[in-house]
């Protein structure tokens, strides 16, 4: 097996975690390799790109949930399972603690660990095809004026929103951006999507659940006030009045390693009383 390292240089400043995890496999003579931009301080490791052939069996991400976010798509088209090293404050999607770095050689060398799938969306606009892990957002390019938009699920017109944005969300999304606007929480083996509206300026938007077999059509509306079309956090596209994004589920998964049964609701009401002191700050 050939573990891949990939840490956000942000969260491991001095690159500290990665050092003992790097030092460890090398304990356990395990073949591993660093992502490049990582692997440039240290000496003596080999390191991996994302335009290589030849990639890692599964994927060690040293940081936080935008850590995962970060790496999501390249380890889904490759069928790379995450092994997530907590850094963060949260961490819905990480799996190991600071505390709990010594368990990661064993449960990898004997393969004590399950596979989780989970559910991904992919968009195409002007276009261009992008994946997410989370969510698919349409918000206003600037601080200025809201955007208006057209919703049609499965073809059929579901309402129209003026509002500072529109997210569309898969169950693992629900934790996050479109929670903060003030969606469901959604248990991430349901096969569902959440659409939730950002400030809309309306008594009755309400947010939308509906299948992950459904599509879903934004289409922009009003006088050429442009819209930026964000996937997991980054800016992919602007589109401009009458243009839209069609949005499905993605024929690909994101695959995360668990090495414990996942509970998901001690977790989430763990990480929820924590994100209520911290106020979701990492």
């Amino acid at each position: 097996m050939k573990v891949g390292i990939y840490a956000n240089i942000k969260k491991d400043k001095n690159l500290d975690i990665t050092k003992k995890i790097i030092e460890l496999f090398r304990s356990e003579s395990m073949n591993f390799v660093v992502y490049k931009d990582v692997a440039e301080n240290f000496n003596n490791v080999k390191s991996f790109d994302f335009t290589d052939k030849m990639r890692p069996d599964v994927m060690v991400t040293i940081g936080g949930d935008g850590t995962i976010l970060g790496i999501a798509e390249y380890c889904a088209n490759n069928r790379i399972p995450i092994l997530g090293v907590n850094l963060g404050k949260l961490g819905f999607l990480t799996e190991i603690e600071i505390s709990n770095l010594s368990e990661i050689a064993n449960v990898l060398k004997n393969g004590n660990y399950n596979v989780e799938k989970r559910t991904m969306l992919s968009a195409e606009v002007n276009g261009k095809k992008v994946s997410a892990l989370n969510e698919i957002v349409v918000k206003r390019e600037n601080d200025g004026r809201m955007v208006s938009l057209d919703v049609f699920v499965n073809g059929g017109f579901l309402d129209n929103y003026y509002c500072d944005g529109y997210i569309v969300a898969t169950p693992t999304g629900s934790t996050a951006y479109s929670l903060s606007a003030g969606g469901s929480i959604i248990s991430p083996i349901a096969n569902v999507f959440a659409l939730t509206p950002i400030s809309s300026h309306s008594l009755h938007s309400r947010p939308v659940v509906i299948s992950d077999t459904e599509k879903i059509v934004l289409s922009l509306k009003g006088d050429g006030n442009a819209a930026a079309v964000v996937a997991d956090g980054k800016i992919c596209e602007t589109i401009g009045c009458a243009q839209e994004i069609h949005i499905k589920k993605s024929n690909t998964q994101a695959l995360f390693v668990r090495i414990k049964e996942n509970n998901f609701y001690l977790k989430l009401l763990s990480k929820l009383n924590t994100w209520s002191v911290t106020g979701g700050r990492e």
